[in-house]
């Protein structure tokens, strides 16, 4: 941290490394691979911010995760894969209590994470969390052939980074509203809910996304 007149700099540098190694046997073919988390994937990132008593919060955040494109264990990259990194976050942001928080650039639109709300921190469901970056073969048997991987049938919904202007509101009654608009008209508002009381905690949310590139809505 560094102080400059009356506002404080601050910068962190952080990281996470989520992989396994999964075995499989379908009594057809077994092998073994070493993949990443899909909902939470090792990345590594940088955020900064300049704060003051008296004017609002100015920061950016910039992160990468490990490319879901290229196959594990070392293989060869799946065509039109970029790099083994791919961008997650790369955004600017005004933050301040009484008017709350606008953000620029790559990040996360307002419903993301909506439907992984857990006060258990626990990834219980290894097909659901792993399998998605699997390309472990599905195979059926009985003379029936399929080009299915796992991954086709074992994924989490959740909405996707992008291009966003994002508003979120200052937190009211535990309250608290989001609101993105992106490229090609993307857009989704989210409303959270978070309170503690007598040693229990509560959490909740609702959202709605409208994506007419994908010809996509979700609630």
């Amino acid at each position: 941290a560094l102080r400059a007149g009356n506002r404080k700099l601050t910068m962190h540098i952080y990281g996470q490394d989520n992989q396994a190694v999964m075995f499989w046997d379908d009594g057809f073919k077994s092998g073994m691979r070493v993949i990443d988390n899909d909902t939470s994937s090792s990345r590594f990132g940088i955020t900064g911010q300049t704060t003051s008593r008296s004017n609002p919060t100015v920061g950016y955040r910039i992160e990468f995760e490990v490319n879901p494109s290229f196959r594990s264990a070392g293989s060869a990259p799946i065509a039109g894969a970029d790099g083994p990194l791919q961008l997650r976050h790369a955004f600017v942001y005004v933050d301040s209590a009484q008017a709350g928080r606008f953000s620029l650039g790559h990040q996360s639109p307002a419903t993301d994470d909506i439907t992984l709300i857990n006060l258990g921190s626990q990834m219980n469901d290894a097909a659901l969390h792993y399998n998605n970056r699997s390309a472990i073969p599905l195979n059926i048997g009985g003379g029936l052939v399929t080009d299915l991987k796992w991954g086709d049938i074992a994924h989490n919904v959740d909405s996707l980074p992008g291009n966003f202007l994002r508003y979120d509101t200052p937190m009211l009654g535990g309250f608290v509203l989001w609101g993105a608009w992106g490229e090609n008209d993307i857009w989704d508002v989210a409303l959270r809910y978070q309170a503690s009381a007598a040693g229990f905690r509560f959490a909740a949310g609702v959202g709605f996304m409208d994506d007419r590139e994908r010809d996509f809505k979700d609630v």
